[in-house]
């Protein structure tokens, strides 16, 4: 379901390409999910079916709202500084999308997974544990040095694409930022680890459908406290790092910002109109 969640979010906010991408995400996802799912032609079939139904409803209805909230970013950048409670705001917004999608796609596949055989499900969890071990052996091939420099570099690289260039200031306040974020890579493969047991289990036994969604739709349940305490205090950090950086923006920055903006705003509207 993850996987699925992350092609829609990124395929709509990629690139200049993401409009052709997100017409043709129902066989990506298909194509994608091969990696996990070991279906027989006649569940790809359904699958298929199904993932079209899924995107159909995203689009009428989830992609007019990112369509408005991009419009009030584009808006909010014309009176900086942004204050933290619009920002807080924005994020729970998003958090909002990213829920409806996921109940929607759970009220979609559940269904479909009491089709799976003993063995398809054997074949998916031995695919995620081998998923979650590559992540904690490239964890720990890294020191806390190298952790940290792969992370500014990746923020660094965001921030580029978004306003086309950083300056030292902006740079300075990356490093304090990412010098202040709880590392949670180890908690987050814990709670992978509890919570696809409990997956497994499910699947592997006569369950009923809403036992299932109940799952999917609540994953924060197998998070540990201290796990739920860090995201917690990461998102009060990542709050007061746009905060900070909204006062820092230049002229130059706020048009290219604006501008990738409209970008992704037409790149939806091309994408709603052609289904109409």
């Amino acid at each position: 379901m993850r996987l699925i969640l992350i092609l829609i979010a990124s395929l709509i906010l990629s690139s200049c390409s993401s409009g052709f991408a997100y017409r043709h995400l129902d066989w990506l996802i298909v194509w994608y999910s091969d990696d996990y799912l070991d279906l027989n032609r006649q569940q790809e079939g359904v699958f298929a079916d199904e993932v079209s139904v899924l995107l159909d409803w995203h689009t009428q209805s989830e992609l007019p709202k990112y369509r408005s909230e991009l419009q009030a970013i584009h808006d909010d950048l014309n009176v900086l500084p942004l204050s933290s409670p619009l920002i807080s705001q924005n994020i729970t917004l998003i958090r909002t999308h990213w829920q409806s999608t996921r109940k929607k796609l759970s009220e979609q596949l559940a269904p479909l997974a009491q089709q799976l055989t003993s063995r398809q499900v054997d074949y998916l969890f031995e695919q995620l544990e081998e998923r979650n071990q590559a992540r904690l052996t490239e964890y720990n091939e890294l020191s806390p040095e190298e952790t940290k420099e792969n992370a500014i570099e990746r923020l660094e690289e965001t921030l580029i694409n978004w306003l086309g260039s950083i300056n030292t200031v902006q740079s300075e306040l990356i490093n304090a930022f990412i010098d202040q974020r709880h590392d949670t890579t180890l908690d987050r493969i814990r709670y992978l680890k509890v919570y696809q047991a409990h997956l497994r289990q499910v699947l592997s036994s006569s369950y009923e459908v809403n036992k299932l969604q109940a799952l999917l739709n609540n994953p924060d349940a197998f998070k540990s406290k201290a796990y739920l305490k860090k995201q917690t205090s990461n998102m009060q950090h990542t709050v007061e790092f746009i905060r900070q950086l909204s006062v820092q923006l230049q002229p130059e920055q706020i048009t290219h910002l604006q501008s990738k903006i409209m970008d992704y705003i037409n790149t939806i509207d091309g994408i709603t109109q052609s289904k109409q």
